[in-house]
């Protein structure tokens, strides 16, 4: 029978979800009670099967980002495939019926239990994560399963052209991001070209920015051009083992004159000597070409592709999903 659960069963669902990939950050009981208190607030949902429970399933909607309203990314954990058949049952009824999200986004690993129900519930898997997650002392790759609702049509979003680039560079200076910087930010995301490359939204205040950085960065890096900010780069831990994802923009203005180029050697570099990230993540979109070009250059690899991952102009665009491994030199490493 499924249940929705609430703070009583906390130390249930510690017990299930230990010892499987990354599920709820890490949370210890006291943080799943927490949790658990606080999911209304946040339309997070926490399904349970079984009694003694076996299995659990929490559901999270993107809606408080505008372009993402119509995703919702689900972790789950049921060692018995009858139980994952019976939480993917209630999560995709629930989602087509009622819901309403257009695509629904679970991370297991390719050999988990519950990976044939996946695929009978229109699950495919779409991003193959190379040493993203570690289980019972072994680091080991996680599959993103994306679905999308029967019926449901992305459209086509808008076609844009970036502007040439300068045949020049200039000397460009990289330091940590300062809370004065917050302004120049916000300018620096304003410009057409840098919401069709990004998932930000338009009209963004100085006060929603500062509400939005105020999330802890394990490495916030900004670029610098004769004195004026004009990129940024966050790096944020996003798993038990030290797996990062990454985030970079650049003002429009100042594309091709090698700050990109220049907030990834520093980041990269920081990540491997000083943070111990052993991968880097990031999704760019499929037609940004001179993005997913300096990403290859620093030897980040293809590993899939998500579909209809954000609103742009008129449709739903896809994602690449790119990883990089890091070793000592800096350079990707399969093993």
């Amino acid at each position: 029978m499924i249940r929705p659960l609430g703070v009583d069963d906390a130390g249930e669902v510690l017990r299930v979800i230990t010892g499987g990939p990354d599920f709820g950050d890490g949370l210890d009981v006291d943080g799943w009670r927490r949790a658990l208190d606080d999911v209304g607030a946040e339309n997070t949902y926490v399904l349970g099967v079984g009694d003694p429970l076996t299995g659990v399933l929490a559901l999270r909607p993107m809606r408080p980002r505008p372009r993402l309203a119509h995703l919702a990314r689900a972790s789950l954990r049921a060692p018995d495939p009858k139980d994952a058949e019976a939480l993917l049952s209630a999560l995709t009824r629930g989602s087509d019926g009622y819901l309403g999200f257009a695509r629904l986004d679970v991370s297991a690993e390719l050999d988990a239990p519950w990976a044939p129900a996946l695929a009978a519930h229109g699950f495919s898997a779409e991003v193959r994560r190379r040493r993203a997650t570690e289980r019972a002392g072994q680091v080991r790759d996680v599959c993103t399963w994306g679905r999308l609702r029967p019926g449901f049509d992305p459209g086509a979003p808008a076609p844009f052209e970036l502007g040439p680039r300068p045949a020049r560079r200039a000397e460009v200076l990289i330091r940590r991001r300062r809370d004065a910087d917050t302004e120049d930010l916000v300018r620096n995301h304003r410009p057409r070209s840098v919401l069709w490359g990004t998932n930000l939204c338009p009209w963004m205040s100085l006060d929603r920015w500062r509400f939005m950085t105020a999330r802890t960065a394990d490495l916030s890096l900004v670029a610098e051009v004769a004195g004026s900010v004009v990129g940024s780069l966050t790096l944020i831990r996003t798993a038990k083992l030290p797996v990062f994802g990454l985030g970079m923009s650049v003002a429009p203005r100042a594309q091709g004159l090698g700050a990109g180029r220049a907030l990834m050697e520093a980041a990269l570099r920081t990540a491997a000597e000083s943070l111990g990230a052993t991968r880097v993540e990031l999704e760019v979109f499929t037609d940004n070409l001179r993005a997913r070009a300096l990403y290859r250059s620093f030897g980040f690899e293809q590993e899939g592709v998500r579909r209809a991952v954000s609103w742009r102009e008129g449709g739903y665009a896809d994602a690449v999903a790119m990883g990089l491994l890091l070793g000592p030199d800096l350079t990707g490493s399969s093993s």
